[in-house]
C-alpha cells in the first residue's frame, strides 16, 4: 500500500516538474477496492489572469492521474474550492467546452493522464490562497495537501471515498 502511494506521489512530482513549479496541491483519492483510483495535482503557481473587455478569469492548471490498475476516470464538472488567506472562499466554474483542457467533462483511461485548466470568476494570487478542496459531491470535499519542492514537505495526500 505505501509502495503505491509513494508511486503516485512520485508520479506527481514528476508531472510538477513538466509544469515547472517549486509547490503545488494534490491528493490520491481511491475507493477501498481501488475501483477509483486517481491522483490529482493543482499547480496554482502557474496561474495565468485573462481580461476582457467585460470581466476577467483565472485559470490554474491541473493533472489529474489515473492509476493503471482502475476503472475509467468519469470526471463529471467536479469543482476546486480555494479559501484565500483573508477567509473568500469560491470555486472553479463550469467552462462551455466539450473537449480540450477547459473541457470539465471527460474520461481519463486507465493509466492516463488529462490535463485540465480550472477557471475562476476571481482574481487572485498564488501566496493568497490558504487551502484546496476538490469537490466530488455534495458531501464530499476533499482537502488537497500542500506540497513545496524547496522545503521537501508533504504529507500522505491519500483519500478514501466510500
Amino acid at each position: 500500500m505505501k509502495k503505491k502511494v509513494l508511486l503516485l506521489i512520485l508520479l506527481v512530482v514528476i508531472v510538477s516538474f513538466g509544469f515547472g513549479v517549486d509547490s503545488y496541491y494534490y491528493s490520491t483519492i481511491s475507493t477501498p477496492n481501488k475501483a477509483i483510483n486517481f491522483t490529482i495535482g493543482i499547480y496554482h503557481t502557474n496561474f495565468v489572469w485573462n481580461e476582457t473587455a467585460k470581466s476577467g478569469y483565472t485559470v490554474i492548471p491541473s493533472a489529474i492521474i489515473n492509476n493503471k490498475n482502475a476503472q475509467p476516470l468519469k470526471w463529471n464538472d467536479y469543482k476546486i474550492y480555494i479559501m484565500l488567506k483573508d477567509g473568500t472562499l469560491f470555486h472553479s466554474y463550469t467552462t462551455v467546452a466539450k473537449t480540450g483542457k477547459f473541457a470539465c467533462n471527460y474520461v481519463v483511461k486507465p493509466g492516463e493522464t488529462h490535463y485540465q485548466h480550472f477557471t475562476f470568476s476571481k482574481k487572485f494570487r498564488a501566496e493568497d490562497i490558504a487551502n484546496v478542496w476538490l469537490k466530488l459531491t455534495d458531501s464530499n470535499f476533499i482537502k488537497l495537501i500542500y506540497f513545496n519542492k524547496k522545503d521537501k514537505q508533504a504529507s500522505t495526500g491519500s483519500e478514501t471515498i466510500h
